[in-house]
């Protein structure tokens, strides 16, 4: 609803809304689903009237664990149809003590004592692109910025000691 309040009512169709969820049925399967919907029609005062959604079991492409929210920009002429991604944040559900597996939390310390992705991938024994790719999924993952919030991230959350002799 904020982001409708930023755009024209009358644009308000030319964008879809999608969201992954997982929730546990009676029966304690869980389930992974995928919402995605379309505003039709909006008053003046830029409030939905007339949505058109579809609700589509996904657990046979991926089971995920983050809830993943998009909002689509959709510009169409006679022929075709382009979806511009505008918008994407990724919720992570987890407790945050066990927000990173243990090999990210093993490779937090090395960020904190002010290794680079190089030394860190030698002491590992791991590929340059594996530290890469691990420091990528602890930021998107906590929702910091770069590594120093990361580093003061999971110091003030208690992850690491970055007093540490």
């Amino acid at each position: 609803l904020r982001f409708l309040k930023t755009i024209p009512p009358d644009e308000h169709k030319n964008y879809v809304f999608s969201y992954s969820f997982r929730f546990r049925s009676d029966c304690g399967k869980t389930l992974s689903l995928l919402h995605r919907n379309r505003y039709a029609l909006s008053d003046i005062h830029r409030h939905p009237l007339v949505s058109f959604g579809v609700l589509s079991k996904i657990e046979h492409f991926k089971t995920i664990a983050p809830v993943i929210q998009t909002i689509e920009r959709i510009v169409e002429d006679d022929t075709t149809q382009e979806n511009t991604l505008v918008f994407k944040k990724t919720y992570f559900l987890e407790k945050e003590t066990c927000l990173f597996t243990k090999r990210e939390k093993e490779l937090l310390t090395f960020l904190a004592d002010g290794l680079s992705s190089k030394e860190i991938a030698d002491r590992l024994f791991v590929s340059e692109y594996t530290v890469i790719n691990h420091r990528r999924h602890m930021i998107l993952k906590s929702h910091c910025h770069n590594v120093a919030e990361l580093i003061s991230y999971a110091s003030r959350k208690g992850m690491i000691n970055t007093f540490a002799n």
